[in-house]
């Protein structure tokens, strides 16, 4: 895989939060836009933006899997750079066939039936 776009890659998974635009990712790595989403789709599979926002959806999956998670979901949504909150249910929704809450209802279920061992 080309460097630029392993390094690409590591920075938007690194700053998941970060408003980053396909020219904001092409700059870092000094080349252009058009250049940067042909290159990044050939070597990933996938469109820049694409990848960006499956990045932010399983990371909140994650978080709102975690029955020792008690953050609030708006924290979490925002620590994983989705300021609309209605962007996030529906694209988790679709992503995941759940609601964020339903998500982490169906954690906090699963984990109170499985007790610890005595």
């Amino acid at each position: 895989m080309d460097g630029r776009i392993f390094h690409i890659q590591k920075q938007i998974a690194d700053q998941l939060d970060r408003p980053w635009t396909v020219a904001m990712m092409a700059a870092t790595i000094g080349i252009t836009s058009a250049h940067f989403q042909r290159v990044f789709r050939d070597m990933v599979g996938v469109p820049p933006a694409t990848y960006r926002a499956t990045l932010r959806l399983q990371k909140a999956h994650d978080i709102l899997s975690d029955p020792a998670c008690f953050d609030a979901i708006k924290e979490i949504r925002l620590r994983c750079g989705f300021l609309n909150e209605s962007n996030f249910t529906r694209d988790f929704k679709k992503k995941f066939g759940v609601t964020p809450t339903d998500c982490r209802s169906l954690a906090w279920e699963k984990d109170q039936s499985n007790p610890p061992n005595e």
